[in-house]
């Protein structure tokens, strides 16, 4: 898989004797981006701090629960979430020393509906609309074996995203590195289309997807359906 997100077309026309009743198909692949919660709550350290103590990823939260605690001196401080939930990730090690504004972890609400937040070049930002159909797959579950999560996008942002607001949706400087490639990115939100039967309660393009729950902070790729059109449309000049 190519590092770049490319634009291509499935030619339907290569099927000549049934040309009219094929659509070409253009996609934007290839698009990295993060399943999360719109309603996720950053814990920020308000004091510098030689000492941090952080829950555990996967931790149960109450609202105003204690997510971490930091010493300065002879001061202990308790860090709390504003909505109880569960601890999805954390960005400092225990012991570590922090300043003020510090994101030391983030918390996925209880109740709230998933969904993924792509990263679309700016370059092809243009193409995506409001309503166009995406197909979702996260890193724990590859495609080849269990299919993608359909969805449709529901918001496209105008303008690049600011560094700093990319840390507000994906916690960590690294993986956002992985993510845009380093490059000016739009924010593309994709809504995730549900389906009781299935064991994630969500709806997959393959059967049923995994025996298994999808969780706010997974890594994805998507794949953008664009357009259709007919093959002999191309022909038309």
């Amino acid at each position: 898989m190519s590092d770049m997100p490319e634009i291509f077309r499935e030619r339907a026309i290569q099927h000549a004797s049934h040309a009219e009743q094929h659509d070409d198909v253009l996609h934007v692949t290839d698009l990295r981006g993060w399943i999360g919660l719109a309603g996720g709550v950053l814990v920020v350290a308000a004091i510098a701090a030689w000492s941090v103590l952080v829950a555990p990823i996967g931790a149960h939260v109450a609202a105003n629960g204690v997510v971490a605690t930091i010493r300065s001196g002879s001061q202990t401080i308790a860090l709390r979430s504003v909505r109880g939930g569960t601890v999805m990730t954390t960005l400092v090690g225990s012991g570590s020393f922090v300043s003020p504004g510090t994101q030391v972890a983030a918390v996925a609400p209880a109740g709230e509906r998933l969904s993924a937040t792509l990263f679309v070049p700016v370059e092809q930002g243009e193409l995506v609309r409001q309503g166009m159909q995406v197909e979702i797959s996260p890193d724990a579950f590859p495609r080849n074996a269990y299919g993608a999560l359909l969805g449709r996008i529901a918001h496209v942002n105008t303008f690049p995203a600011p560094p700093k607001h990319l840390l507000v949706i994906v916690p960590n400087r690294t993986l956002i590195a992985e993510l845009t490639g380093n490059r000016a990115v739009v924010e593309v939100t994709a809504s995730l289309e549900s389906d009781p039967r299935t064991p994630s309660g969500l709806a997959w393009s393959t059967g049923r997807g995994p025996n298994a729950k999808v969780w706010a902070g997974t890594p994805c790729t998507a794949t953008i359906l664009v357009s259709r059109m007919r093959p002999l449309q191309l022909l038309v000049p």
